[in-house]
C-alpha cells in the first residue's frame, strides 16, 4: 500500500476471536526479513514461491478476547483464517504510517475506493498526521 515507509498496524478484537472464527496468525520471524518484496495483502498462496524462506515457516495463531490487541510491522507476514462460525467476525484496525509514505498504486482494501495516484502522498484529510517528532534540517 505504501512505498518506502515504516508502518505499524494495531488490530483490536471487538469480540472474542477463537481459531474457528479466523483469528490472526503471523509467520514467526518474518518481521526481521527486511529484504523480502512487499507482496501486498491478498496473495497468501504465492508466499512459498515468492519467499520460500517464509512461505512455509511456522505460524503463530493468536485467539483473542474482546478488547485484546495485536501490533505488527507492515512487512510481517500475517493472515486471518476463514470464519467457520455463523457469527460475523468484527474487529478494528488502525495503521500508523510515517509522513514520508507514498501510495504504491497496489490494490488494497483501504485505498482501492480512494482513487489515489501512484507515488503521491495521501491527502491529510483522509490520512491525518498525528504528530511531528522532528523537523527536517
Amino acid at each position: 500500500m505504501y512505498r518506502g515507509a515504516n508502518a505499524l498496524s494495531a488490530w483490536i478484537a471487538l469480540q472474542d476471536k477463537p481459531v474457528e472464527m479466523g483469528c490472526m496468525s503471523f509467520v514467526a520471524g518474518s518481521h526481521r526479513m527486511l529484504d523480502v518484496a512487499d507482496m501486498g495483502t491478498n496473495d497468501q498462496d504465492a508466499w512459498p514461491e515468492i519467499a520460500p524462506e517464509i512461505g512455509w515457516g511456522p505460524r503463530v495463531t493468536l485467539p483473542l478476547q474482546a478488547g485484546d490487541c495485536t501490533f505488527h510491522y507492515r512487512m510481517t507476514f500475517h493472515m486471518a483464517g476463514p470464519n467457520q462460525l455463523e457469527d460475523w467476525r468484527v474487529g478494528f484496525v488502525i495503521i500508523f504510517v510515517d509522513a514520508s509514505a507514498r501510495y504504491s498504486g497496489k490494490k488494497h482494501v483501504v485505498t482501492d475506493p480512494l482513487q489515489l495516484a501512484p507515488d503521491t502522498i495521501p491527502p491529510d484529510d483522509m490520512f491525518p498526521p498525528l504528530a511531528s517528532f522532528y523537523e527536517e534540517p
